[in-house]
């Protein structure tokens, strides 16, 4: 059991860094000595995943082989469509460092530019990937926005009265849109599993209060209830949190609740209040990465239907998990309700305090 535990400590600490981290890049189109460029930038991380996806470990041994597939891969993977004509790109480089840059120029004769279309997929198979775009060009406005999975890592902007106005043009077709529902669902679910490891935290703290299957579903769906009611609040703009403020707070509510299973482990309508108010505070950090979906208006219900479904079945899965892969073999051991629930609702504890202190310490300074 106490080489279990010290397994389960190290994994925990380990996965500290990585909650809520989605993977994000910058494109940026700008002018320079009366000639357009284009710039992406990363994580040296990020481009070498890319590069192993789509190339197989081993297909490079050097840097410079390694800045050749980069380029090749991105040659493939970033159209660019001004007025209507495709424009070529040229005189490629790439920097490498911690954060990697790429470079290219866009073959284009100057003439006013009416329209613009731009597509990147390099980081499509990146989870919850999230691509900055910024348009910074001379006699232009400037625009920024996000290119991801749901709007298919592209944009299409038209000059309009000296201002960009975004093509919103969509399929309405009945299989599009339950694909897209399904997109959703994933992505609700994703934010949990695997990137939300503090909601991970959060949900184990409720089942190892007395790892009992009917108490569990019953604190889950307390904490549903209270954070679907803040998600939506919030992702219909009906209020707008300061999420430096939130962060902290949510860290804090493990905490809590770890405490509480150490010395107070009992099921009643205090702690189930106690969930409740929680919940409100996970949901808006739920409705934080739901806004940064950079979705339309107009799906904007629906989605939050779906990333909210996506939530609830991570949250399911985590429960029945635990409890038919561990908990079902040990729960009749006098050991473990009597100390591996407290040593883990410890670990859970320790590291919500950290959590709490690490954004306590980003909210003082931003």
């Amino acid at each position: 059991m106490m080489k279990f535990t010290h397994l389960l400590i190290v994994f925990f600490f380990i996965n500290v860094a990585y909650a809520h981290q989605p993977d994000f890049s910058n494109l940026m189109m700008y002018e320079k000595n009366g000639k357009k460029i284009v710039v992406l930038k990363s994580s040296l991380t990020a481009f070498e995943g890319e590069v192993d996806f789509y190339f197989k470990k081993g297909a490079y041994k050097t840097p410079e082989e390694f800045i050749k597939l980069v380029i090749k891969h991105f040659k493939n993977n970033c159209q660019i469509i001004i007025n209507n004509e495709t424009v070529d790109l040229t005189n490629l480089s790439v920097i490498l460092g911690h954060e990697t840059t790429l470079f290219a120029e866009l073959k284009y004769k100057p003439t006013d530019i009416k329209s613009l279309y731009i597509k990147n997929t390099f980081f499509k198979n990146t989870p919850n990937n999230q691509c900055e775009f910024i348009l910074l060009c001379k006699n232009l406005p400037q625009y920024q926005c996000v290119l991801n999975n749901f709007n298919n890592q592209e944009v299409k902007l038209i000059l309009t009265n000296n201002k960009w106005l975004m093509d919103t043009t969509i399929d309405h077709s009945f299989a599009a849109t339950i694909k897209s529902f399904f997109q959703f669902i994933v992505e609700g679910f994703k934010h949990v599993l695997p990137l939300g490891f503090d909601h991970i935290l959060f949900i184990l703290a409720l089942f190892f209060l007395n790892s009992n299957l009917k108490s569990s579903i019953i604190q889950a769906s307390m904490f549903t209830l209270a954070h679907s009611i803040t998600l939506i609040l919030t992702g219909i703009g009906w209020i707008n949190p300061n999420l430096n403020s939130v962060e902290p707070l949510i860290a804090f509510s493990i905490f809590i609740m770890a405490l509480q299973n150490i010395f107070y482990p009992k099921i009643n309508h205090s702690r189930l209040l106690l969930i409740f108010l929680f919940g409100l505070l996970h949901g808006l950090g739920f409705a934080n990465a739901f806004l940064n979906l950079q979705l339309p208006e107009k799906s904007t219900i629906s989605a939050l239907l779906a990333f909210n479904i996506g939530i609830e079945l991570a949250q399911v899965f985590i429960i029945l998990a635990v409890f038919f892969l561990f908990t079902k073999w040990f729960i009749t051991k006098i050991w473990y309700q009597k100390y591996f629930t407290k040593i883990v609702s410890i670990v859970i504890g320790l590291i919500a305090l950290i959590y709490t202190y690490q954004r306590t310490i980003l909210m003082l300074n931003t």
